[in-house]
């Protein structure tokens, strides 16, 4: 299997050629690598029963060139002149108050009122005035999906909301499960936490044959 491949080579770089870990025998080295995988497995299963994937729309990112101005006026006229053809990027370093003119944006993290607004937006067009923190903003749809920032997004979203379920689970078990820490053992780990090994390391050889195989 693939833990005791990776289980030999680590023996065999650490252990018996390179003098690491005395002591070590190679059931030892087989029975980690073993379990390892096998707590692996089990990440996975629970994760995809019990974590909700992560939509197209829960992480779209859209690309704005925006304007925000303190002037309800001001922000009627430069709608007028927005729709009639004049550059975004122009009026915004004219006029806007703020430096941000080019902007991608997570639209679900917005309030409803501009989700709803920005969401329907296509290449091109501009939005109606929009009032947010006291300003007023208009926006103008430079790309109305971003695949490379959504699927990054996606992957972000779908990374934290993984951790924060498996982290739960941990905090639930070591409630219910009290550890009691051998401190003279944990100690002997810490002391020699950087200690140099002849071969590579575990977690190597396991994102080495994750990513590229061996």
């Amino acid at each position: 299997t693939k833990a005791l491949k990776l289980s030999k080579i680590f023996y065999d770089e650490n252990v018996a050629n390179g003098g690491s870990f005395p002591g070590l025998t190679k059931e030892d080295c087989d029975t980690v690598f073993m379990d390892y995988i096998l707590v692996d497995k089990t990440k996975k299963e629970l994760i995809e029963k019990n974590v909700k994937e992560v939509s197209e729309s829960e992480a779209r990112i859209m690309d704005f060139h925006v304007i925000e101005v303190s002037d309800f006026e001001l922000a009627n006229t430069l709608l007028d002149r927005l729709n009639n053809g004049e550059n975004c990027v122009k009026l915004a370093t004219q006029f806007s108050e703020s430096d941000s003119i080019s902007r991608s944006i997570a639209i679900n993290n917005e309030t409803e009122d501009v989700k709803n607004t920005l969401g329907v937006m296509e290449d091109g067009s501009v939005s109606p005035i929009v009032t947010n923190k006291g300003k007023y903003v208009l926006y103008k749809c430079v790309k109305s999906y971003n695949a490379e920032a959504t699927k990054k997004n996606k992957q972000r979203i779908k990374e934290e909301r993984e951790s924060a379920y498996l982290l739960n689970l941990y905090n639930e078990f070591v409630k219910e499960n009290p550890i009691d820490i051998n401190e003279s053992e944990f100690d002997k780990v810490c002391k020699n936490s950087e200690a140099h090994l002849s071969g590579r390391d575990f977690f190597t050889l396991w994102s080495e044959e994750a990513n590229a195989g061996l």
